[in-house]
């Protein structure tokens, strides 16, 4: 069984990443955390442990319109949500180091230039940019638009993704596969292989744990842009009805993921692993779609050549028709054609099976009847 621990920011794009994720994976398990806002009691002294505050607010980062999206995959147990957090497999000097590279490169989240200070040197006002869309729409989830007049809470967008970045190194270090669909996050994951700091080794030596995943979301990617108005339970049927497809596509991901980590450096799939996908396995995938189209065009021009002269062909006897297509057995059955050029117009318009992206093939035919 494939397991897999999501560690992504949980909008509606989270969906669509499980949507996709699904279609590989056995089980995908989700940790939910919670955020608390306090104000402290003493505005001039910062929150330290065993100080008094206020709480101002508290936020789940789990929403029930999420939940809600995703309830299907819940009942059925492929996914789930872990209310209560596994033991952090990362020591102290590790996570000291963890937060270090986080808050050494906020600026991947958020730039600000103009800072104005006050006379004790507490920041007033400052222009800012959201370096990532992602960070923005995060924002927009959980605190409110970015409107005039409206306060924005750029701590609550740091400790969110500090609780990512932090979630998704630990469960690396477990050694599950983890996949996460944020741009921000892998970003500061890049980091944290790159840094030369000694007690980094650990996350060099378990990278391949979020890469391997990460080369999968992108080769299915490449294939399924736009899930959004499929429902999980015809993404689900459709994988059931292709189990054995999916066992020979794996085959073949294990065998590409091992090609691609050994072509391209860790940055590179971090950071291009979409246009590697598009190059390396789209184009496999596309040939494969040609071929089989190739064979179809065949298959027509024979049966029209065929119906010209048909009465040169000898009926076949219902009896063998079993296991052929229906359109094949009706012309033989009709006496349009023989037993021979039955046979071969059969063996002109199957697909591959030895093609282990076929998988992909029937899945998008199947998922695209069902819009």
């Amino acid at each position: 069984m494939l397991d897999l621990s999501l560690v992504t920011p949980f909008t509606k794009n989270a969906v669509d990443t499980i949507k996709i994720a699904v279609l590989y994976f056995d089980k995908i398990s989700i940790q939910e955390q919670t955020i608390v806002e306090v104000e402290p009691d003493n505005p001039e002294e910062p929150m330290r442990k065993g100080s008094i505050g206020t709480v101002r607010a508290v936020i789940p980062f789990i929403k029930e319109d999420f939940i809600n999206d995703i309830k299907y995959a819940l009942d059925e147990g492929i996914v789930e949500i872990n209310e209560e957090r596994d033991k952090s497999y990362l020591d102290n000097d590790l996570e000291d180091s963890l937060y270090r590279i986080f808050y050494n490169n906020l600026s991947l989240l958020i730039k600000e230039k103009e800072i104005e200070y006050d006379e004790k040197g507490r920041k007033i006002s400052s222009m800012i940019a959201f370096a990532d869309n992602e960070a923005k729409i995060v924002h927009e989830q959980y605190i409110g638009q970015l409107k005039k007049g409206l306060k924005i809470d750029l701590g609550f967008i740091y400790r969110y993704y500090e609780f990512l970045f932090i979630e998704a190194a630990s469960e690396m270090l477990s050694g599950k596969s983890v996949l996460t669909a944020s741009s921000a996050l892998l970003k500061f994951i890049e980091y944290s292989y790159t840094e030369n700091f000694i007690n980094l080794k650990r996350i060099k030596e378990n990278i391949e744990h979020i890469i391997d995943p990460k080369i999968v979301l992108d080769a299915l990617s490449t294939q399924f842009i736009d899930l959004s108005d499929i429902p999980l339970e015809d993404i689900l049927e459709a994988r059931l009805k292709l189990y054995n497809e999916l066992e020979a596509f794996r085959a073949e991901m294990l065998h590409t993921q091992f090609l691609l980590k050994h072509e391209y450096s860790v940055d590179e799939i971090i950071k291009h692993g979409s246009i590697i996908a598009k190059e390396q396995i789209a184009k496999k995938i596309d040939d494969l779609e040609k071929s089989i189209k190739l064979k179809d065009v065949k298959a027509v021009k024979k049966i029209a050549e065929i119906l010209k002269d048909p009465k040169k062909y000898v009926p076949l006897a219902t009896s063998a028709l079993i296991g052929m297509p229906l359109w094949v057995a009706l012309l033989i059955s009709f006496g349009f054609i023989s037993s021979e050029i039955g046979l071969e117009l059969y063996q002109n318009s199957i697909e591959h099976p030895q093609n282990a992206f076929i998988y992909l093939l029937k899945l998008k035919k199947k998922l695209k009847n069902s819009k």
